[in-house]
């Protein structure tokens, strides 16, 4: 369903829809700077303000006292707050509210001080005193005119998945992530600014585009999933990112669109998307889940966590355009969709038939011998199981890195084919005799877990006596009736990987093949690009 913006602004109805983004009020604001104040206007909670306004004193002295930021502080209480009734933060006792969600809200914002001093030290963010000129050639000058060159580009996954896990205030892991951009100080290890890009995998977003009249593909969109600065950046350099990943973005990709999302809720304004040239196109539900110890929970990953009991308003969907057509075509849109909640709570397409690939089709195997060599090329000692890195004797290369592989593989088919597979972890058993199984094995598997039809893809089977080859696709059926059964003991879905033990050797692995790409492939950083 959509919207006309007088609706969603809520204030009173224009002469037309096409005269939305040119309204010019007498105070001199440009039209989609007001329509950007109303929305966040509209989809504040005043409750939430309220209560916050109520214990601004206990939070000021909560965070003097454990020594961490106030802003980190309240955006925790306020992502913790959902876990209440509405009723409740006004019927309980003055102070039981934010007595319950105030051990959980410092914890986690000591947490981020604890990450911060560690990011600001690598950074080297101690050349940074307040004061500072950015300037487009990427070069920091102090008031003192003391001068620095700035770099934009790679982050390495290891130092990727600490911003996301330790720096974010979400404190959690996108399995998903394709691309990862910062702006680094001239020979610092850690970047400034960090963001995190990854296909578009929510058929809402696609939806909401056309209903806002945007006529963006699947294929077009990259999903700006994390963005982090370290707080003593000068105010352009957030900004000054996002122009630089569009550009590189633009250069190396098929992408077209930047999507991404802010919460008025958690007091985000959205500044600095407006500053770098964003346009709102949608409002969609947000979902909060909390642990038993009422510890905030992604989406993603909160499994059989607590739901939210507060109704809560949307978030705001703004979509940047990479080129210079795609962003004048932006300035006409003058319709914001709103996502059903029965449209966001669909995780991903449905995979059709089609989309399967097929054990049959010569150039999908193909292909997965090319990505064997790939990997094969990538495994090390820091990709290797541990519990074979002391192995005697003869053995294949793949022994001890059917995990890292079928991670990575999970991944190359979910960003690039839309193909939903899980991550396997139990035996596989070759029923003939003299032949001896594999009692810690990993694969994947595409389709139900009682389906005999279902695809068994396993990149590294030549770690068993008796198979042909060092790849296998084939249905579980078939290969049964060979006597090849792989019997799972545990399974995980994408956005559950980085629970497992084998994600940080995954992280090895990602480096070492984005490290072999780099010099054979224009998408050069990394990303795993849709065609």
């Amino acid at each position: 369903m959509t919207e006309t913006l007088e609706r969603s602004w809520q204030v009173a109805p224009l002469a037309g829809p096409d005269a939305v983004l040119r309204l010019v009020p007498a105070d001199g604001v440009p039209g989609h700077v007001l329509l950007w104040r109303a929305l966040i206007g509209a989809h504040r909670d005043d409750d939430i303000e309220q209560f916050m306004i109520k214990h601004s004193g206990s939070l000021s002295a909560d965070a003097a006292q454990a020594g961490v930021s106030q802003r980190d502080l309240e955006t925790q209480v306020r992502l913790h707050l959902p876990s209440f009734r509405r009723d409740e933060l006004w019927q309980l006792q003055d102070d039981d509210v934010y007595d319950k969600i105030r051990l959980p809200s410092v914890i986690r914002s000591s947490a981020i001080k604890e990450a911060r001093e560690e990011a600001e030290f690598y950074a080297y963010a101690s050349f940074l005193m307040g004061g500072e000129i950015v300037r487009r050639d990427q070069s920091v000058t102090r008031a003192d005119g003391t001068y620095r060159r700035l770099r934009f580009g790679y982050v390495p996954p290891r130092i990727g998945q600490f911003y996301q896990t330790k720096l974010h205030y979400l404190r959690s892991a996108r399995c998903d992530t394709s691309l990862e951009l910062g702006l680094y100080l001239d020979g610092a290890r850690y970047p400034l600014t960090y963001l995190s890009f990854s296909v578009c995998d929510r058929p809402y977003l696609v939806s909401a585009l056309h209903e806002a009249g945007i006529p963006a593909k699947r294929n077009e969109i990259l999903v700006l999933t994390r963005m982090y600065g370290i707080p003593s950046i000068p105010r352009n350099m957030m900004s000054l990112s996002i122009s630089r990943a569009a550009r590189i973005i633009k250069k190396c990709t098929p992408f077209r669109y930047i999507v991404t999302a802010f919460n008025p809720l958690l007091g985000f304004n959205g500044t600095t998307f407006l500053a770098a040239g964003f346009v709102p196109f949608a409002t969609a539900p947000v979902t909060y889940s909390y642990n038993a110890h009422r510890m905030f929970s992604t989406r993603r990953q909160s499994g059989d966590c607590l739901s939210q009991r507060l109704d809560t308003p949307n978030n705001i969907l703004v979509t940047l355009g990479v080129d210079r057509a795609v962003r004048r075509s932006l300035l006409s849109v003058t319709r914001i969709a709103e996502i059903s909640t029965s449209n966001y709570t669909i995780q991903t397409h449905t995979m059709t038939p089609q989309d399967t690939p097929k054990p049959s089709d010569a150039a999908w195997l193909q292909r997965l011998a090319e990505y064997r060599r790939l990997l094969e090329a990538a495994w090390s000692a820091e990709t290797i199981h541990p519990g074979y890195t002391t192995e005697d004797g003869p053995t294949t290369p793949s022994r001890g890195q059917c995990g890292v592989t079928s991670v990575w593989l999970a991944r190359k088919l979910h960003t690039e084919y839309e193909v939903e597979a899980t991550y396997c972890y139990g035996t596989l058993t070759i029923e003939r005799p003299q032949l001896s199984n594999v009692d810690h094995h990993c694969w994947l598997e595409i389709g139900k877990s009682d389906d005999p039809s279902r695809i068994v893809i396993d990149l590294t089977c030549d770690q068993a006596e008796g198979l042909e080859g060092p790849i296998l696709c084939e249905e579980y059926r078939e290969l049964a009736k060979q006597g090849v059964r792989y019997e799972a003991r545990s399974r995980l879905e994408m956005n559950e990987l980085d629970r497992d033990r084998v994600w940080k050797r995954f992280q090895a692995l990602r480096t070492a093949v984005d490290s072999l790409q780099r010099d054979g492939y224009h998408e050069d950083l990394g990303l795993l690009s849709v065609v």
